[in-house]
């Protein structure tokens, strides 16, 4: 959900950006070859400002995902669209308002639903819900190199790892300007209280996983076994720190 944060607030807002005096991204292009930002050639040409919609192919855990938007009406803190991101089991969106002289840019009200077993790709055997509930994003520098922080609050719902159920619990994520991220979550309710951290850099394409997993009487024991293996002894339970693959 960090990469959606980053990849929501730049594409949405460089489109915007590029687009917003030409009408369409092959007018800028045209006009202003060497004018544009670098990381605006992953724009479609007939990308438009008042709508339209870019597919990105799978990459690493996620599946292909298609990026749309829609205009909304302006008001007087700049120009606005509803921002979509969609994928087999991804459903996301968020408002996206773009300052008049188009440099900066906020994502706000993000929210939406991840399938976990769709984006792990059969890499992880996970199974659950992440619902966003709310989540936001600045962006500064969008003519020259953007700096992107955001946060994000969301909540596991139903999560399985091997088989085992571990319950739900709430999750949060920050991603800082440096592009150094941070998921924290909490998860209770099922056959062990489970609590750890996900950090990384992006665009690395692996994060340092840090899980601390109780306990419980219920456990698997093909579970404890794994738990045993990979992980350390923390008090009453197993402490995992483990690099994984994010995208």
């Amino acid at each position: 959900m960090i990469r959606f944060l980053f990849l929501l607030i730049v594409f949405a807002a460089g489109l915007a950006a590029a687009a917003v005096y030409f009408g369409r991204i092959h007018h800028v292009r045209m006009a202003m070859p060497e004018g544009l930002p670098a990381w605006t050639e992953a724009l479609p040409d007939d990308a438009g400002l008042r709508s339209g919609r870019m597919p990105m192919p799978a990459e690493g855990i996620w599946p292909p995902i298609e990026i749309s938007w829609q205009a909304q009406a302006p008001d007087l803190s700049g120009l606005r669209w509803r921002i979509r991101a969609t994928g087999e089991g991804i459903d996301i969106a968020g408002d996206l308002t773009m300052s008049y002289w188009p440099d900066t840019a906020r994502l706000s009200a993000v929210t939406g639903t991840v399938a976990l077993d769709q984006v792990s790709s059969g890499q992880v055997d996970l199974e659950g819900l992440l619902a966003l509930r709310d989540g936001s994003a600045d962006a500064r520098g969008l003519l020259r190199t953007p700096v992107v922080s955001g946060r994000l609050m969301a909540e596991l719902l139903a999560v399985k790892a091997g088989g085992a159920a571990f319950g739900q619990g709430p999750a949060s994520a920050v991603l800082q300007e440096d592009q150094g991220w941070r998921l924290d979550l909490q998860l209770e309710g099922g056959v062990s209280p489970v609590s750890g951290s996900l950090t990384g850099q992006i665009p690395q394409r692996s994060a340092d996983l840090d899980v601390v997993v109780s306990r419980g009487q219920d456990l698997p024991t093909a579970f404890r076994d794994v738990l045993s293996s990979v992980g350390q002894p923390e008090g009453q339970g197993w402490r995992v720190a483990v690099p994984v693959p994010v995208y």
